[in-house]
């Protein structure tokens, strides 16, 4: 935006005194009228001028490569991932208003938003929409064709059974290794016969987190207690009446909604001493007790190299869909204290971060 009429004043204020004079003997005005008519002379020639700025500044920022972020809503996981996608890129030599120009819009939690910005990103010409969380990924593959896409913190086209995913789509995804978050959850509490799991079946990915779930619960005898929720006005009440199902754990897994309500669900979890384990390790920071899976940040990270690689000119169809290449497992002992669990000293050495 241009505020030249905040710096008009002190342009006038500085401009020669034989310069405006000159402009207003060659108009042949004079006394008041040529006060005014020289002060509106000098207030269009700076106008014109600073016009002319803004519109080489709007027209350099066009010219940059332009990359649209849409993620599914601001939780603290997507945002590290974002925060890895452009720590990455800049590392790789492209800087948000230097080489490239970084447009990020968040759908609020508003599933119904999510194709609206990413058409708005197409009409806008977007060089390449980078996707943070599944739902954005599976509208840009229903809408996006001429454009690049990548897609981070997302399960893979194949993962959802997508049909035909279009070339130009590729990205970094995650293996969703449920069976090793339900062997945690065995190594913590042997003998575990019920273990609960809210998520919201409008999101793809929770769906498809809670049936691996289901089928290793399944083979390990265990019953899954499942309670829908379909937004985060639902989580407190939704979450609260699983809790007292007899339940003697809680999962949250690969659910966007969840996420966003997870300060509700660990309340809930310390109130009715449930342990709460989930598949993304940075929500043990935030009050599980465990966490077995991606790091988010460093997924942002290695969907980022992808995107390098396209702004230098490869395309989606020649870089083969990633699998998300490490995991971490995060424990949080004043969280497991406070949810009646302890710890397993030989996990404990395991673990790649260990709160206290």
């Amino acid at each position: 935006m241009c505020f030249f009429g905040v710096f008009s004043p002190l342009i006038l204020a500085f401009s020669p005194q034989g310069e405006k004079e000159f402009l207003v003997h060659r108009l042949g005005i004079h006394g008041k009228a040529a006060a005014m008519k020289k002060n509106a002379i000098v207030f269009c020639l700076i106008a014109s001028v600073a016009l002319a700025a803004c519109g080489s500044r709007d027209k350099e920022a066009r010219g940059l490569y332009h990359i649209g972020i849409v993620q599914i809503t601001e939780a603290q996981l997507l945002d590290d991932a974002r925060r890895g996608v452009i720590d990455e890129l800049r590392e790789e030599g492209f800087t948000d208003g230097k080489n490239i120009r970084i447009s990020f819009k968040s759908a609020q939690g508003d599933l119904s938003s999510i194709p609206v910005i990413i058409k708005e990103f197409v009409a806008a010409r977007a060089s390449l929409i980078i996707t943070d969380s599944t739902p954005c990924m599976v509208a840009a593959a229903q809408i996006v064709r001429d454009i690049p896409v990548v897609f981070t913190v997302a399960f893979s086209p194949e993962q959802l059974q997508m049909k035909n995913p279009p070339e130009n789509l590729t990205g970094v995804y995650d293996p969703a290794a449920m069976a090793d978050l339900v062997r945690l959850i065995k190594t913590c509490m042997p003998g575990i016969r019920r273990i609960g799991i809210p998520y919201n079946p409008s999101e793809q990915n929770a769906v498809l987190a809670a049936e691996n779930i289901r089928a290793e619960c399944r083979k390990s005898g265990i019953e899954l207690v499942e309670m829908n929720v379909f937004s985060t006005n639902e989580v407190q009440q939704n979450v609260a009446a699983l809790a007292r199902k007899d339940i003697q754990a809680m999962v949250v897994s690969a659910d966007n909604t969840l996420a966003t309500g997870i300060a509700a669900v660990v309340k809930i979890c310390n109130e009715g001493k449930i342990p709460l384990f989930v598949s993304e390790p940075g929500e043990v920071e935030l009050g599980a007790c465990a966490g077995l899976g991606a790091d988010f940040y460093e997924w942002g990270r290695q969907s980022g190299r992808i995107a390098a690689e396209i702004i230098r000119g490869k395309k989606p169809r020649e870089i083969p869909v990633q699998k998300l290449s490490s995991t971490r497992l995060h424990l949080n002992l004043s969280a497991a204290k406070a949810q009646g669990l302890v710890f397993p000293p030989e996990l404990v050495k395991k673990a790649t971060k260990v709160l206290p």
